[in-house]
C-alpha cells in the first residue's frame, strides 16, 4: 500500500527533529558571556560594537545611510520576500522600501513592522502626500 502524503510529511519532520537534536548537541554551550568563541570576539565585544553601530546610524545623513551595506542587506531581505506593491499590487523590479515612521534613532533599527514595500509611483505619491 502507498504511503499517504500525510504519512510522507510525519516522516520526514520526524528526520528533522532528529537533526535538529543531534546539532543541538553538538553545539558549543556557553558558560558566560566573557567565554571567547570560535569567531574570538566575546559576548561583551559583540555588544559594544552593536551600541557604536547604532549610535553612528543616528549620526549619519539619511541618503548616506540608504548606501550603507547594513541598509542593502536588509532592503534585499524584504524584497526577496515581498514581489508586489502592498498599496496597488504591481509586481516587479520598481519595488522600494518605505519608512512608515522615521525618527531620530530609528535608522539601523528597522523591522518588518517599520517599514512598507511599495513600487516606485505609489511611494512617490506617499512623499507627496507626506511633504505636500
Amino acid at each position: 500500500m502507498a504511503r499517504g502524503f500525510g504519512t510522507f510529511l510525519t516522516g520526514v519532520t520526524k528526520i528533522a527533529i532528529k537533526q535538529h537534536k543531534k546539532n543541538q548537541k553538538n553545539k558549543p554551550k556557553i558558560k558566560d558571556s566573557t567565554e571567547v568563541t570560535d569567531h574570538n570576539i566575546t559576548l561583551e565585544e559583540f555588544n559594544q560594537k552593536y551600541k557604536e553601530f547604532l549610535d553612528a546610524a543616528k549620526k549619519i545623513d539619511y541618503k548616506l545611510y540608504l548606501q550603507s551595506e547594513h541598509w542593502k542587506y536588509f532592503r534585499d531581505r524584504v524584497l526577496k520576500n515581498h514581489k508586489a506593491c502592498t498599496r496597488c499590487g504591481i509586481k516587479g523590479a520598481n519595488l522600494q522600501l518605505h519608512h512608515k515612521s522615521f525618527g531620530y534613532g530609528q535608522k539601523g533599527r528597522e523591522n518588518f513592522d517599520s517599514i512598507e514595500v511599495v513600487c516606485k509611483n505609489c511611494h512617490q505619491s506617499k512623499h507627496n502626500k507626506v511633504f505636500n
